[in-house]
């Protein structure tokens, strides 16, 4: 048959299934139908109506049993359902897709390979904001707590006795991060860890006695590491001075107190070094957080 335009599928025919009435509701066609009016079902040359039966599957049933009979029943089939197949691999290009059918909602990843080119500048504001420290959190401090002091007055000593140096001033000459007052640093909240303690004491004896200094750096009241010096001098004439040095690494705890001690066998004085121009830093105390 010829067609004016595009003929229309009619999808497979099949020829028509014969039952035999058995007293039974139920035959099984030879082939699947899409719904109960995809088919014609006569008995004994009578259409019937599609009331009477319902096809579930490759199942004809009817409502009542067919009277018995040889080829009594009779199924045509007006249409099957038409198989679309699967589209081949590569089948499909730009060509068959609807400019805009790809949004947002389809895509669900994509590799960092196809992310490339360059932002239009209307993307961003004219004028960028300023950068401020304020809006930084969350950065490690560098070498907080950090303080650094000078003696601020002279202190007598008994000779041989180990002896706290308090002539460091109240408040930090550098300081960060709190934790020094009064000649001593306690490590405060947060500031736990390791650390690098220095302190330097000038030692002065006017009646040229001073044979031996200690410069020592306690933690919690227990000494951790001393500087020592000594001299051979056997003069019975001027002053002796010594400057010694004590350096050491601690690991501290919130709360724990780190002091400066001196020792002298002689009459040793820990002092600012006037006779030296003045310079008090000969003596002082020092550290920082690593």
């Amino acid at each position: 048959m010829s067609y004016i335009g595009k003929s229309p599928n009619l999808g497979q025919l099949y020829n028509p299934d014969v039952f035999s009435g058995n007293g039974s509701t139920t035959f099984t066609l030879t082939n699947s139908v899409t719904s109960d009016q995809s088919v014609i079902v006569s008995i004994s040359g009578v259409k019937q109506q599609v009331s009477t039966y319902s096809i579930s599957g490759m199942s004809l049933v009817f409502g009542t049993a067919p009277p018995s009979a040889t080829n009594n029943i009779e199924v045509q089939y007006l249409a099957s359902s038409i198989d679309v197949g699967t589209v081949g691999n590569s089948a499909i290009d730009s060509a068959q897709i609807a400019s805009g059918a790809v949004d947002d909602s389809h895509i669900t990843g994509m590799a960092s390979s196809k992310l490339t080119g360059t932002i239009p500048d209307a993307r961003f504001p004219a004028t960028l904001p300023a950068v401020s420290g304020a809006s930084l959190t969350n950065l490690p401090a560098v070498n907080t707590p950090m303080f650094y002091v000078a003696v601020a007055a002279t202190q007598t000593l008994t000779s041989g006795t180990v002896t706290r140096i308090t002539g460091f001033p109240a408040s930090a000459t550098i300081s960060t991060g709190s934790g020094y007052a009064s000649s001593r640093f306690t490590c405060p909240t947060g500031g736990a860890g390791n650390y690098i303690i220095g302190g330097n004491l000038s030692f002065h004896a006017s009646g040229n006695d001073l044979s031996q200094v200690y410069t020592k750096i306690y933690k919690n009241g227990t000494w951790m590491f001393g500087g020592y010096g000594f001299s051979l001098n056997t003069s019975t004439s001027g002053a002796v001075h010594f400057a010694d040095q004590a350096l050491t690494f601690l690991t501290l705890a919130e709360g724990d107190t780190v002091d400066i001690y001196g020792q002298a066998v002689g009459s040793g004085t820990i002092r600012q070094f006037s006779n030296d121009g003045g310079n008090k830093n000969f003596s002082n105390f020092w550290g920082w957080k690593l």
